[in-house]
């Protein structure tokens, strides 16, 4: 699988013949061929909105706009800070009252256990802040939040 975004802010796709489409967003079915196809027309872009950039992983993928997270696939231990496990087949707008439309995205790092995103630096870009989610039992993201299940996305200080 591989995903990879253009500078006119498009972003594109392609798995294995064979494999599944949703580790791109695409639906449930297995992939026909492995030709590039267009992953942004599946996501909602508001006006000013611009993709700012992408994690992915053979079960999975993590986009974040200036303001918003859209994810793809399986999210084992609540990597997506999504409430809950389980999959999603095309790509998904991250409901959570953290992203106001005024918290900046800057960053994102996506592992098997969780998913980790940086803020602006700004007081209302959030303060150079990163949002975690996901399963923290091996301490892969950091000693705070508490050892256990982190689950839903949330601001930690580092």
């Amino acid at each position: 699988s591989l995903i990879a975004l253009m500078d006119n802010n498009t972003l594109w796709g392609s798995v294995a013949q064979g494999f599944p489409l949703y580790r791109i967003g695409k639906g449930n079915a297995n992939a026909t061929n492995s030709n590039l196809m267009l992953l942004s027309d599946s996501i909602s872009l508001a006006s000013g909105e611009t993709i700012v950039d992408f994690d992915m992983d053979m079960d999975g993928a993590v986009v974040i706009t200036n303001h918003f997270i859209w994810y793809t696939g399986f999210s084992y231990g609540y990597r997506f800070g999504n409430g809950g496990v389980g999959q999603s087949v095309n790509w998904t707008l991250h409901s959570t009252s953290l992203l106001d439309g005024d918290v900046t995205l800057t960053a994102v790092d996506m592992g098997y256990y969780g998913v980790m995103i940086a803020t602006g630096s700004g007081v209302t870009e959030g303060g150079s802040r990163l949002l975690v989610a996901g399963y923290n039992g091996f301490k892969s993201l950091g000693t705070t939040p508490a050892t256990g299940d982190v689950q839903n996305l949330t601001y930690a200080t580092y």
